[in-house]
């Protein structure tokens, strides 16, 4: 995130508005400290339109390599339709932008491939919105497991 200092905001911006967890996501982002949003984009102008009266966010873009060259975010959220997340996560990557996709993350091994690799070559973030990595009750669930604390687990 270069030169960015701790007084700084992280700026967010949104590449793809086609999958309904957006919403949810710019909420909690809304609520988070030292971040802003700064940014949206995607072909259709109905779900332009939605993205402003939501956020109250003026800077839209059809394009998102035009937001990604406009805005500069340090990192972005992809809500795109799955079958594009390769080709977004390589825009992003070539420019140095961290990247947040909703899952599942690609529609293809080979997708996900291409983008691991370039998250790998640019050396930016690439991760998956799958909150359940990250419940408290699933990760205390699974290390009581590893630890062999409770019984052998059969079905989730």
């Amino acid at each position: 995130m270069g030169g960015r200092t701790m007084a700084d905001s992280l700026r967010i911006g949104v590449l793809g508005m086609a999958h309904d967890h957006l919403w949810t996501n710019l909420k909690q982002l809304g609520e988070l400290e030292d971040v802003a949003l700064v940014a949206g984009a995607d072909p259709s102008a109905e779900l332009r339109e939605q993205f402003e009266e939501k956020t109250g966010c003026g800077a839209v873009y059809e394009d998102y390599g035009a937001l990604l060259d406009g805005e500069k975010p340090d990192a972005v959220f992809v809500f795109t339709a799955t079958a594009h997340h390769a080709n977004v996560v390589e825009l992003c990557a070539v420019r140095g932008v961290h990247v947040l996709v909703e899952k599942p993350m690609a529609a293809t091994l080979e997708q996900a491939d291409r983008m691991l690799t370039a998250a790998r070559k640019a050396g930016i973030r690439l991760m998956v919105n799958w909150p359940t990595a990250w419940s408290p009750g699933l990760r205390t669930a699974y290390r009581l497991v590893q630890e062999e604390r409770i019984g052998q687990v059969w079905q989730i």
